[in-house]
């Protein structure tokens, strides 16, 4: 860990699946973000990055909009 985003200077993986899975009372939306990166300029590995939760977020916020309009 480098302590600052790298995001902007990095060659960034990035796959996020969401599924939604009926239940009773509804239904129940889980997301998974899984990302790694690796510096533009130097040749290496991928390093797995952790998510902040901001996607899973929004992710939510928008299914949770549109049932909403209908």
């Amino acid at each position: 860990t480098q302590g600052f985003p790298s995001a902007d200077s990095y060659d960034v993986y990035l796959q996020i699946t969401t599924q939604v899975q009926p239940k009773d009372s509804g239904s129940v939306i889980s997301t998974l973000v899984e990302a790694a990166g690796r510096p533009m300029v130097i040749k290496g590995d991928y390093i797995k990055c952790s998510s902040l939760g901001t996607i899973e977020a929004g992710i939510l916020a928008g299914v949770r909009d549109r049932l909403k309009k209908g």
